[in-house]
Formats: C-alpha cells, structure tokens, sequence
C-alpha cells in the first residue's frame, strides 16, 4: 500500500475534523511532497518507511534547496512535518501502519515576530476615504473595508460571512473562526452604516438568481469571493493614496488589533475579538514602535497631564 492509497480517507477524516478546505489543502499537498521525496529514494511501500527516512526529510528540509539556493523557513518545515504526523498518526490508530514513523519528530521551535505593516491611524483614514465611490462594487468595497477594520477578522471570516450573521440591532457579527469556532464580537455603526448601503443599494444587483446564496459579499457574477480577492481590493484603493506599505486584507487584522492597544484596551479582550486560542498568539501586538508607545504615555499618564 502506498501513501496515495490513503489520501482520500485522511481528507474525509480532516472535513469531518472541522478542517477548513485551505488547511486540507495544505495537508495533502505537504503529505505528497514527502511521497515525492521518498519515491526519489525509492520507497513506495508505507510499510517502507521508517523513523530513519523521516528523520533524513527533517534534515534535508534545513539545508538549501539546490534549485533555489535558499533555506525553507522555520514556519514552512513546521507546516510540513504537522502534516506528516498528523498523517501517520490517524494511519497507526486505523491500524493501517503498526507504528509512526513520525512519532519521534520534534517540531522546530518558531519564534514570535510582532507584525510590522501595521497602518497608522493617518493612513489607514486615508485608505477608507480613498474609497469613496458609488457604483455597485465600490459600495461594496467600502463596506469591506469598514468591515475589515472595524472587526479584525480574518480574510477567510470575511468571505463566509453569511447575511444572517450580522445583526444590525444589537450591533454584533458572529463569525465562524478557525477550527469552526464560533465567536460573537461588536460592530461599530459606520461599518453597518456601509453594509447596509451595500446591501439596499449594491448586493441585489451582485446576486446570482440561478444559484441563490446567502454569502454576504459577492462577485460581480454573484459568487463568494476568491481568496485573495481582499486583498486585491485593500491595494486597489491604496494605490488611490501615497502609502507606498506593501499590504493586505491581513494588515487591516494587524492595524485594528494594534489600534485598540493603543487606545487602552486591554490582552484578554482583544483576544476574544481576535478569535486566538492561546493569548501568547495575541502578544505579539503588544510588541509596539517605542514612538507610538511614547505617545500614549505622554497622552496617558497622570504627572504628564497635570492631573496629580
């Protein structure tokens, strides 16, 4: 038996995990560059493969790739390896495999970088009002945009976002994270404001009537946006300004998150609205410029304002 002989049962056991299309994507892609390898050694047989052969892969990951004469990131052999032994591990529980021959492998230890294209306030107005027009995609795009930020949610979140998870009384989005958890956040009003304007004036002109969908932003041909299609209309209306910041749908996530620190709220709050599952994920923003932290503690601080 070989690995591709298992392919479509671990993609059935990952969709019924929950797991979204990009991670299973990510996973069987990962799987057949490790069956690529092994075949280049001449192993085919999964009862073939041992802990030496996964060791080797780990090895030969960390050194350059004789094509392109670079190293594969920390980020990337990690991505391979959760792969590979979530893999062999749902093989050994099926009883297909007797052992795993990834069970040995340590994943490398990545280090937490703070995001650096964050937008300043300045410019992330200056992105907002550059979109400013009034035919059916630019409403739209407003109203993504507004949405982006004043939410922080994800590129993924964004495009699933259904009609019916907006509530424009309470002012709150659910959203469908990571992992299918479900989280309920706040929504300011200028967001709503846009969204509603999209949705009288924009959205029954988007839809599709042969293929009804509740999907809240659409296509001009009435479809769910492609995944980098956010991002493409972030840079669209960035190219309107000077920002000359190389950025994304992600960067709204990264300027939202860096904003509201700044402004005073507090870890344990942003990472609700953020969805993290682990608060060490939500630190990383709590690494700021020291020119912006200057600024809040001259703005802040009591003895600085003449306050005590």
């Amino acid at each position: 038996m070989r690995i591709q002989d298992q392919v479509e049962n671990f993609k059935a056991y990952l969709a019924a995990r929950n797991r979204s299309p990009r991670t299973i994507y990510t996973y069987i892609n990962n799987i057949s560059l490790f069956d690529k390898y092994l075949r280049l050694k001449g192993i085919e047989a999964l009862e073939d493969i041992t802990r030496e052969a996964v060791s080797q892969y780990q090895l030969d990951l960390t050194t350059k790739n004789k094509y392109t004469k670079v190293y594969l990131s920390l980020s990337t052999q990690s991505s391979r390896f959760v792969a590979l032994i979530a893999f062999f591990d749902f093989l050994h529980k099926r009883g297909t495999i007797e052992t795993n021959p990834a069970s040995h492998i340590e994943l490398p230890r990545i280090p937490k970088r703070p995001p650096s294209n964050y937008l300043t306030p300045k410019e992330m107005s200056e992105i907002l009002k550059a979109a400013n027009g009034q035919d059916l995609l630019a409403l739209r795009d407003k109203a993504i945009l507004e949405l982006l930020y004043a939410t922080g949610i994800r590129n993924s979140e964004l495009r699933t976002l259904s009609i019916q998870d907006i509530d424009f009384t309470n002012e709150l989005i659910r959203i469908s994270g990571k992992g299918g958890k479900e989280r309920i956040i706040p929504v300011g009003s200028v967001a709503l404001d846009h969204i509603q304007e999209y949705l009288e004036k924009s959205r029954p002109f988007l839809s599709n009537a042969k293929r009804p969908t509740d999907i809240l932003f659409l296509t001009k041909t009435g479809k769910m946006l492609s995944r980098d299609k956010p991002a493409r209309i972030v840079n669209l209306y960035r190219l309107k300004t000077n920002i000359t910041k190389h950025i994304g749908a992600h960067t709204f996530r990264h300027s939202f998150a860096t904003h509201l620190l700044l402004r005073g709220m507090d870890i344990r709050s942003l990472q609700e609205l953020l969805g993290h599952a682990s608060i060490d994920t939500t630190q990383i923003y709590t690494h700021l410029d020291i020119k912006d932290l200057k600024r809040v503690y001259l703005k802040t601080h009591p003895r600085e304002n003449d306050l005590i």
